[in-house]
């Protein structure tokens, strides 16, 4: 995770703004990650001292905040798409996180990857873990098996060579058919934990959109990412003004979902979705050992099929 300083957080201790960030790190687990050089200030390692400047690039990787050791091999539900020696294509769930953090060390994909594969995904960097969905967000995730894998995948990921491609219900309808949103996108000052569009500061995020239906007060929507930032596809669409259905985080998505409802079924099958209408419908990259390109896809999950059902023909429900 990656943080420019404002002028709100200037002259911070290093180690202070770490715990104001992850508020649930303790000063021990801070101390560490500094000392492991997994906290840099420009690319640079600092002592915890270090004061904070303006326009500081701060870098933390929290990945292996938990030792590894405490990570607890668990049953957890997730579907497999593809597997073979050196990667596993997952089809994740809604409500599954990814990977443990400070704060939630069970219940995660990394602790049913442990369980399905034990120390052969202990021994990979980020538990083979090359890229990551938001918990409520669903569809494909390419998980490495081998440490090649991993190096392979995360280069890709890195220079932005993936080709995702998401689908999301939004309310309201877009002015265009189809545009490209290209942004700046910087951690809010006001809640460190929401991402936020900013101008002359931050990274480039980039969002192509489709729209392929329009219903009464809402539309689905085909997104193509060029960039893979912090909760892109849910801020960008929020800066647009058209939230994705079902997320109270950005843009009162949520509410403003329920107000629109044109019908009590319509709400309820709001209700029922009970997170942000927000798939990751197919994943296209190297293979890293045959280096052919491959492509994986994920059906639309059925909450938000009965969720556009429901748009789509509300009386045949009454």
């Amino acid at each position: 995770m990656d943080y420019q300083i404002g002028i709100d957080q200037a002259y911070t201790r290093l180690d202070q703004f770490i715990t104001l960030v992850f508020d649930s790190v303790s000063r021990s687990q801070v101390k560490k990650l500094i000392s492991k050089n997994q906290v840099t200030v420009n690319g640079k390692s600092c002592k915890p001292a270090y004061k904070l400047q303006v326009s500081d690039w701060v870098h933390v990787d929290i990945s292996d905040a938990f030792d590894n050791l405490s990570i607890q091999p668990e049953c957890v539900e997730f579907g497999v798409i593809h597997e073979d020696t050196e990667i596993l294509v997952v089809d994740k769930p809604a409500n599954l996180i990814t990977h443990p953090a400070p704060g939630v060390s069970s219940g995660t994909l990394v602790n049913g990857l442990l369980k399905r594969y034990g120390n052969r995904i202990r021994t990979l960097d980020r538990n083979g873990i090359v890229h990551r969905l938001d918990k409520n967000t669903t569809g494909v995730m390419v998980v490495a098996k081998t440490t090649s894998a991993a190096q392979h995948l995360s280069g890709q990921f890195k220079e932005h060579t993936t080709s995702r491609k998401y689908i999301a219900l939004v309310c309201g309808t877009p002015k265009h058919q189809s545009a490209t949103i290209d942004t700046q996108v910087h951690r809010s000052r006001q809640n460190w934990r929401k991402m936020t569009v900013t101008e002359g500061i931050g990274r480039r995020a980039i969002t192509h959109y489709h729209v392929l239906e329009s219903f009464d007060r809402f539309s689905l929507v085909d997104l193509t990412l060029d960039t893979g930032r912090t909760h892109q596809i849910r801020l960008h669409l929020s800066h647009i003004g058209h939230p994705i259905v079902g997320d109270p985080v950005y843009g009162g998505g949520d509410k403003r979902a329920l107000n629109d409802a044109s019908s009590s079924l319509v709400r309820q099958s709001f209700l029922n979705l009970g997170r942000q209408a927000l798939h990751a419908r197919s994943l296209e990259f190297e293979h890293p050992l045959t280096r052919e390109r491959v492509a994986y896809c994920s059906p639309l999950p059925t909450d938000i099929q009965s969720a556009i059902m429901t748009l789509s023909n509300p009386s045949d429900f009454a």
